[in-house]
């Protein structure tokens, strides 16, 4: 690998909610599952560089906004920033948030169980906890894979866990109400997202597609910084992250095949 988890940067502005690509989906499904209170306390649970965050300042101008992640910002950040160890308890009082948002990040932590727990005991009742988190347990293009390398998607793109949806639903209910779920990821979005991060093992292109999705290229995780002289790499990726975009939109109510899980629940 070119580079630790630690090093790698996940965007340090807002992503675009109106963007035809799986970036674009998760995001425009946060502000639509945010509730309406003008001034909410909302937690970014792992949050990289805050994208989402500046998404839902944009949004909710008054709201308070707190950083929690396992490791330093790269850059400097305008929230409340919290570093914690892995396993730590939250920094926080039972019963603060309003909101906790959390996106690809489950899959990355030592214990969903310890994780939900803790995001549960910082809601406060009725509030809300709202992200997404891939599914890619069980048969499929990610499992595949893993029969060659059981560690791959660990390797090249630090995913501690493969989760079944079943496993994913049956955390979820035993701490929370359901409010809404969709599905994303389903044939074209799981085959092209576990090809592309299997080909970082690949003789010969493989070092050249780590680079692209670590670089400055990456107009997923760069924004428009990576707009101005798009490779033939980024614009492929954004062709095959645009047709992924339209199947999970034609079938989001679908759960047959997918492998990403968009959630909405609820504190009792």
């Amino acid at each position: 690998m070119t580079g630790t988890p630690d090093a790698w940067v996940y965007g340090d502005f807002a992503p675009d909610p109106t963007s035809r690509d799986l970036v674009g989906l998760k995001a425009r499904w946060i502000l639509d599952q945010l509730p309406a209170a003008t001034a909410p306390a909302v937690l970014d649970y792992g949050a990289g560089e805050g994208k989402h965050l500046h998404l839902i300042r944009k949004v909710r101008p008054q709201a308070r906004l707190v950083v929690v992640d396992i490791r330093e910002a790269h850059t400097a950040v305008d929230f409340e920033f919290y570093h914690v160890a892995s396993n730590a308890p939250l920094p926080f009082a039972t019963d603060t948030f309003d909101v906790v948002v959390s996106s690809d990040v489950l899959e990355h932590v030592d214990s969903i169980e310890r994780s939900l727990d803790e995001i549960r005991r910082v809601l406060r009742p009725g509030g809300s906890f709202i992200g997404f988190v891939p599914a890619e347990g069980g048969p499929g293009p990610h499992g595949l894979f893993r029969l060659l390398d059981p560690n791959i998607y660990r390797d090249t793109k630090d995913h501690n866990h493969a989760y079944s949806r079943r496993e994913l639903l049956d955390w979820f209910t035993a701490r929370f109400h359901i409010v809404k779920l969709a599905y994303s990821y389903h044939l074209i979005g799981a085959t092209l997202d576990a090809v592309f991060f299997a080909s970082f093992k690949a003789p010969g292109i493989g070092r050249r597609m780590e680079e692209f999705w670590r670089g400055q290229e990456n107009v997923f995780y760069r924004g428009q910084a990576a707009q101005a002289k798009p490779s033939l790499v980024s614009r492929i990726a954004q062709l095959a992250n645009r047709a992924a975009y339209l199947e999970s939109r034609l079938l989001q109510n679908v759960p047959l095949s997918s492998k990403g899980l968009h959630f909405h629940l609820m504190k009792p």
